[in-house]
């Protein structure tokens, strides 16, 4: 997965349920501005929907995914 984010900050990756709840937290950090790279691991996720969030700063970003069986 590749985001960007315009500004240094603390950024947060985050993988939520279609309930809301938190199931995998990918990186929780202060990024550098610009593009940058997650890999993660699917195969413990169970099929679904799912969002992934980026949150950098007072900016967030989603995008859904889902896992088939």
């Amino acid at each position: 997965m590749k985001f960007t984010i315009a500004a240094s900050s603390n950024t947060s990756v985050v993988v939520h349920d279609i309930t809301g709840r938190a199931v995998q937290i990918l990186s929780s950090r202060f990024l550098s501005a610009g593009t940058h790279e997650l890999q993660f691991d699917v195969s413990e996720l169970s099929s679904g929907i799912y969002f992934m969030c980026v949150q950098s700063g007072s900016i967030t970003r989603s995008a859904r995914f889902v896992i088939y069986p």
